[in-house]
């Protein structure tokens, strides 16, 4: 009687049951020999099976007597089975009964074999950390297995297509190729053998790879075929489609030769599951889910991994359990159900960090020792031979030494070499050879004893066979120095495991020393500051095994150009790196058309890109309000764009352990425009009231890093040029956009311009040799202070009638150079804002154009233009569009003059109430901002009555304008001087205009008043109109072009007559009846 192989077959060693159950489940009578189906040594794993012998007696399988004697004692050894005597027959009998022998036991050894290899798999899935749901789905299938296996039917009838579900790094392939082995040993497939694929190869390589695939698998005795990542057999531009449609035609037609398994992601595998009319998931009908680990078998991972990685020798403080480690898995499991979160990968990643951290800490402990060695123990400088050979021997006997470590000496002063040799003993971090001695020590200082030494060895040497000499040449090219480990390499500290201590660390850090070093940026050194301070709290916390704080090393840094963001970045990235926040600290700088791509997805590919790059390192982005294009473009909807910070808010979670950085830097309106406009979740990835803010350089800011930088380029100034180059930065910082540290770049490379040119010009022997700049280098017109009285006449002298605006400015010129010679600015005592009230054509565009010049000369603008406008402009088409509008007048003429014509439009009507206040609200509110106060000059300009009207409205603009220039309308003398001008400029005469005592002047004066009296007269500008008249006229009456081109009385006067006449036709008025008329005087040629 045998009892069936094949039924136990199917019990894994796992099972260990009494022999009472295994007979009342299986109906299976007891044997006497034994009371259990599993014997003595089941701890072992061996299976008691019993045979019946040819003599009617059962033997087991196995013997397991204890010792050699007790085979006699045990009747059912298989050591007892009678040998078979030896009979001679016919050749033929005894071949067939050798067939057969052989047959049997090869079947015996498959059977053997194929059950070693189940039991291997089923413990080798089993070991598994975690997973019990894949555990679970291995024991149902056993016994699936056993029960189809009573029941006669073929197991290779089933389907046995598997999808397996999670996150990277849970084990689905290490899973799958076990899988195999068990599914081989079950007798579902072939062989164990597992082609590995990934959906995108398949894509790209269409049906025919596919094909190729399954036809290989089939063709080697099958096996599994597992495709990896398999939702991109959903893209359909590699033709992902179609063979994805071939694999549902071939899942089922492969039974028994091949199974299919499909690994990924739950979200993109739902998709890959649904597709098709077959439905792929009644085709794969066991779907496995790989959930995330815990804490706890993060932990036993990471142990595991040391121990495999060191044998078993890794001591860990605190062990398995302790503090230290479960910090560390702690820290990883923060940030489980992100794209950072990779389960045992990211274990592998801590450990790698681990390392690092530990070779840093033994290279520095071996080196301080070392160096405390070496000068605790110095040799002699003398550079004689007995000294070096005495030097050597002390080496040597160092060498020999096998309990005591001795510390090299010096080499000898001639060498010029650096000692680096280490410790010398059993134990030793490197072990000095002949050819060490020799590269330390010149050939001349090498006594004969040990040449001899040498040449013995030598011929030691020649002795060894190529094997080892390739070990030796091995050993010599990877760092042969260390020789042999130390206990200390196979322990890991806190530090090691959970990194350094922030406080201490950062104290040491070369970043924050550097940072410290900068100058100005206080308030973000007081941000960085702070957020140390939170990680040293949550590193406290955690020895307390509280839960850390939420503290996200993203962050924006906002500012004007040239405030340091980009340098900061960096040293942030390197500051958190050495700190242990992040475990590499690249920079990598990228700005949005880095990650804007041509076609629909490409954006949130780059970005997904960078994003994975910048795993330990810190991602910065430039210029990042570029993102959103709603503010410059109107185009809100840009899906381009957009695509980037969608992808943005997806990818990042700012939570602690989180290894990557990411800094958004910019200007802080634009910024604020962009996360107020744009994805919501943005804002709360990067918060406004977390960011850094770098402000505008102050003057002596300024100064120092002028004087850094001109000590970097191996520049010179002298005292004066550096109040200069103070001075022209000053006016340059009220311009919008002020580059601040650039702008100190841009100017000295002016200076070295301005410099080229004023040497160039000296005779080659009085050129100096060495660099030193003048004040004329950085300004070539620095003394125009000087002569500002003089230049404001010589402004002024085509102006007539403005002697009461000259001597107001001459005024405010006098209270400036006071001011600055006492050490006072005198910006907060000279007006910046004005109202010019008077008729048109009296000078009040022409004034603004020279008082920008005026104060530019001060020194209180960085450029003597005007930017001319009007109410229109500033006004808008819509509720709420006027501000905006208002506001970039503003920012577009800082630095220079903002001179508003017309300005009486603003005031409010029943038609564009809303509109006009708007404007003039904001007006109010600009002029009280720190941005524009004091760094622009705002003339309001119009007519008398309507300017105090608009004033009268708004007490609040009324205040803020408390100065006023009158513009008089022009008398006819003025009116008669300006024609006079004008008509000489274009080389036309009119003696008469120059003697206004002939009674034919007097008449042209009397026609000029009656012109002036009239409504809407335009003063200069019509009495330009006039001139432009008579020049037509004049030149029209040349004959020769050698004529004079003179003008009349008589054209004077009749040009009048036709503007007046030309005003009444319009309905142009008197502005008072005269009783008097014209009375025509007669005009004399001259």
């Amino acid at each position: 009687m045998k009892i069936q192989s094949r039924f136990l077959d199917g019990i894994p060693t796992f099972f260990i049951v009494d022999l009472e159950d295994f007979e009342r489940q299986f109906q299976i009578k007891r044997d006497q020999t034994t009371d259990s189906i599993w014997n003595a040594d089941h701890l072992e794993n061996r299976l008691e099976v019993f045979e019946e012998s040819e003599g009617g007696i059962s033997y087991r399988l196995k013997c397991i007597c204890q010792e050699d004697s007790a085979h006699n004692l045990d009747p059912y050894c298989p050591r007892n089975i009678p040998s078979e005597p030896k009979e001679e027959s016919s050749g033929s009998d005894s071949e067939s009964e050798t067939e057969e022998d052989g047959r049997v036991r090869r079947e015996k050894e498959k059977k053997k074999k194929m059950r070693q290899n189940r039991e291997e798999a089923i413990k080798a899935i089993m070991e598994l950390v975690g997973l019990s749901n894949v555990k679970e789905h291995v024991e149902k299938l056993l016994v699936k297995a056993k029960t189809m296996a009573r029941q006669g039917i073929d197991i290779k009838d089933e389907r046995y297509g598997t999808v397996l579900i999670g996150n990277s790094g849970t084990g689905k392939t290490t899973f799958a190729k076990q899988y195999a082995k068990l599914l081989h040993s079950m007798g579902v497939i072939g062989s164990e053998q597992v082609k590995h694929t990934t959906g995108i190869y398949l894509a790209d390589g269409g049906i025919s790879r596919i094909k190729g695939y399954i036809e290989d698998l089939v063709e080697s005795n099958g096996g599994v075929l597992f495709i990896d990542d398999a939702h991109y057999l959903l893209n359909d531009e590699h033709n992902g489609i179609r063979v994805l449609d071939y694999l549902l035609g071939e899942v089922d037609s492969r039974r028994g030769k091949a199974v299919f398994i499909f690994a990924g992601k739950e979200k993109e595998m739902m998709d890959v599951l649904g597709h098709g009319d077959k439905n792929l998931s009644s085709l794969l009908p066991y779907h496995i889910r790989f959930k995330d680990y815990t804490d706890e078998e993060l932990r036993e991972i990471l142990w595991y991994s040391m121990k495999k990685k060191f044998d078993g020798k890794a001591e860990v403080e605190g062990g398995k359990e302790g503090l230290y480690m479960r910090i560390a898995t702690r820290r990883l499991g923060r940030t489980r159900g992100s794209t950072l979160f990779a389960n045992a990968r990211s274990v592998n990643n801590l450990l790698s960090q681990i390392l690092d951290r530990q070779a840093a800490r033994l290279s520095n402990t071996r080196a301080e020792r070392i160096t405390a060695a070496a000068q605790d123990a110095k040799l002699p400088d003398s550079p004689s031979n007995s000294e070096g050979k005495e030097s050597v021997n002390e080496v040597q006997d160092a060498k020999s030494s096998e309990d005591k470590d001795v510390v090299a000496g010096n080499i000898p002063a001639e060498s010029h070499r650096e000692n680096t040799w280490g410790f010398v003993g059993t134990r030793t971090t490197e072990e000095l050879t002949p050819t060490k001695l020799e590269e330390q020590i010149p050939a001349t200082e090498v006594s004969n004893s040990l040449s001899a030494t040498a040449e013995e060895e030598t011929k030691s040497d020649d002795n060894l066979d190529s094997k080892t000499e390739a070990e030796n040449k091995n050993d010599d090219d990877t760092l042969s120095e260390v020789d042999s480990a130390e206990e200390e390499d196979y322990k890991f500290t806190k530090e090691d495991i959970i990194g350094p201590n922030p406080s201490a660390a950062v104290l040491e850090s070369p970043a924050w020393q550097k940072m410290q070093r900068l100058t100005g940026l206080e308030s973000v050194k007081d941000s960085i500051l702070g957020l140390l301070e939170l990680v040293k709290t949550n590193y406290d916390r955690e020895l307390e095994e509280k839960v850390p704080l939420k503290v996200s090393l993203n962050r924006l840094f906002l500012g004007p150009p040239g405030t340091g963001k980009t340098l900061v970045a960096k040293l942030y990235g390197q500051l958190l790196a050495e700190i242990g926040i992040l475990s590499k600290g690249d920079v990598i700088m990228k700005n949005p058309s880095d990650l804007i791509g041509r076609y629909i997805g490409d954006s949130e590919n780059n970005t997904r890109a960078a994003l994975r790059s910048a795993m330990g390192n810190v991602l910065v982005i430039d210029e990042a309000y570029m993102m959103y294009s709603g503010g410059d473009t109107g185009n809100e909807s840009d899906s381009f764009r957009q695509g980037i910070m969608d992808t943005l808010v997806g990818e990042i979670q700012s939570e602690p352990g989180e290894d990557r950085c990411v800094l958004l830097l910019g200007y802080d309106d634009a910024m604020s425009e962009m996360l107020q406009n744009s994805n919501p979740g943005l804002n709360r990835r990067f918060p406004m009231s977390d960011a850094f803010w770098f402000q505008n350089f102050t003057l002596p800011e300024l100064e120092c890093i002028l004087k850094s930088k001109l000590e970097d380029h191996v520049l010179e100034a002298t005292e004066p040029a550096i109040k200069v180059a103070m001075d022209v930065l000053e006016k340059a910082s009220s311009r919008v956009n002020f580059g601040n540290g650039g702008e100190v770049e841009n100017l000295i490379t002016k200076a070295k311009i301005n410099y080229q040119k004023r040497v160039s010009s000296m005779p080659v022997p009085d050129r100096p040799k060495t660099w030193i700049f003048a004040p004329q280098d950085f300004d070539p017109e620095f003394d125009r202070g000087k002569s500002a009285t003089n230049n404001l006449k010589e402004l002024f002298k085509d102006v007539i009638g403005c002697e009461d605006i000259i001597s107001k400015l001459e005024q405010y010129q006098r209270i400036s150079q006071v001011m600055k010679l006492k050490g006072l600015d005198p910006k907060d005592f000279i007006p910046t804002n004005f109202v010019f009230k008077g008729p048109p054509g009296t000078g009040k565009t022409t004034t603004a154009r020279k008082i920008a010049q005026v104060y530019y000369d001060m020194g209180h603008l960085a450029d003597p233009s005007v930017i001319e406008c009007s109410a229109s402009d500033l006004v808008g088409k819509y509720v709420g569009q006027s501000a905006p509008k208002t506001a970039k007048v503003f920012e577009r003429a800082l630095g220079r003059v903002l001179f508003i014509d017309e300005a009486y439009r603003l005031i409010s009507s029943p038609d564009s109430c809303s509109f006009n206040s708007e404007v003039v609200s904001e007006l109010v509110d600009l002029l009280t901002k720190p941005k524009y106060h004091g760094k622009l000059i705002v003339i309001l300009a119009g007519y008398t009555a309507e300017m105090n009207t608009l004033l009268s409205t708004n007490p609040g603009l009324a205040s803020r304008f408390p100065e006023e220039i009158h513009f008089p309308s022009l008398g006819p003398d003025h009116c008669l001087e300006i024609l006079k001008r004008n008509l000489g400029k274009n080389g036309v005469s009119c003696p008469v205009l120059g003697r206004p005592s002939l009674s034919v002047c007097k008449n042209l004066m009397r026609k000029m008043r009656f012109l002036g009296e009239t409504k809407g007269w335009g003063n200069a500008r019509d009495v330009e109109t006039l001139g432009k008249n008579l020049i037509r006229e004049a030149f029209g009456k040349v004959k020769d072009v050698e004529d004079d081109l003179i003008c009349t009385a008589e054209m004077v006067g009749n040009a009048m007559d036709n503007m007046l006449k030309e005003r009444r036709a319009r309905g142009v008025v008197l502005q008072r009846e005269r009783e008097e008329r014209v009375v025509d005087v007669g005009c004399e040629d001259y």
